[in-house]
């Protein structure tokens, strides 16, 4: 199966057909499968592409498949991690799909498209995908067209540029849906980075990142797989600066680190395509003296912490805490 994709205009879809009812949660998706091609000139082949699109319930919205070729769609941020490159946000506007229970071509399916191309980047045949609940479904899938250069997809990691021929065209692939929460709460320092241990799905904590060479770092276990977080600053002062980073604990910059700069919007995005299990840490450093917010995204939302480990996260959490407490009674005097 080839998905063709048409026009997908969401802004006049929710005026004209009006918005899908869903309650307002956090939801991930991703899609999981193999492909071939180039990101920033550089060549992958045959390797594990990991597409992901952070949105809310409350934005899907009803399409006509007659004219879509799907019957719902739900706009976000999205970004890729490709095995052995890293990662990389999509600069255009895209937003998840599903083909409900209208099928195209014969076929069902939910997927990830660039709406400022009208192109669909990769997909999992699926039917009956709402879009508002949790879904884990594996089968055939891949890309949306098998690729090719009039299909370029800008990012900030540069152009991602599918080949023409995808060996075979239909591959294994997986579509996942995740509700996830919204942590407010400050980091620590690199030396001890606050213990994440959220019992549901995480998706992205906040702060406010504040003193000279401030330090917010968060300390997490990842169960294995392709990794992606993204970091954005806002109220940032001209001419500041913040160091982006995760890795194992102490350095915590192995899996990647970036800067943060007016270049860049004071935005950026780091992953693995296979981190491997173990604890992680994550975070910010300021180089200026300002009070700025940021969220971190999990853009591969963050499960469960490891069972055998969470007595011992708990141990260290009262002590983190109070340090914390002192920490911000400093910056507040």
């Amino acid at each position: 199966m080839r998905i063709r994709f048409g026009g997908l205009n969401l802004l006049a879809a929710a005026c004209l057909l009006g918005v899908f009812p869903a309650r307002a949660v956090p939801i991930t998706y991703i899609v999981q499968t193999t492909a071939s091609g180039t990101l920033n000139g550089v060549a992958f082949t045959n390797a594990g592409l990991t597409v992901t699109l952070s949105g809310d319930t409350s934005g899907i919205v009803s399409l006509n498949p007659a004219t879509q070729d799907f019957s719902l769609g739900n706009p976000g941020a999205a970004t890729l991690v490709i095995s052995g490159l890293g990662a990389a946000a999509f600069t255009d506007q895209m937003a998840a799909v599903s083909t409900l229970n209208t099928p195209f071509n014969g076929a069902y399916a939910a997927g990830i498209v660039d709406t400022t191309q009208s192109t669909l980047v990769a997909f999992a045949e699926a039917q009956g995908y709402d879009l508002a609940s949790p879904l884990s479904f594996s089968g055939m899938g891949g890309l949306g067209n098998g690729g090719g250069t009039q299909n370029t997809f800008p990012t900030t990691g540069g152009d991602l540029i599918f080949t023409r021929q995808q060996p075979p065209v239909l591959v294994g692939a997986s579509f996942s849906a995740i509700l996830t929460t919204t942590l407010t709460d400050q980091g620590g320092p690199i030396s001890a980075p606050v213990v994440l241990t959220e019992t549901t799905p995480l998706g992205q904590v906040n702060g406010t990142i504040s003193g000279t060479n401030a330090q917010d770092y968060y300390s997490f276990y990842w169960g294995g797989g392709a990794f992606a977080a993204s970091a954005s600053i806002t109220n940032a002062v001209a001419g500041t600066s913040f160091q982006f980073s995760a890795g194992a604990g102490g350095s915590c910059n192995s899996i990647g680190s970036q800067t943060l700069n007016a270049g860049d919007g004071y935005s950026g995005t780091i992953g693995a395509g296979n981190l491997a299990a173990g604890q992680y840490c994550i975070g910010l450093t300021e180089n200026g003296t300002t009070d700025p917010n940021y969220a971190i995204t999990f853009d591969t939302p963050l499960s469960t912490p490891e069972p055998g480990t969470f007595l011992l996260f708990s141990a260290g959490a009262a002590a983190l805490a109070a340090a914390r407490g002192l920490r911000l009674r400093k910056f507040r005097s």
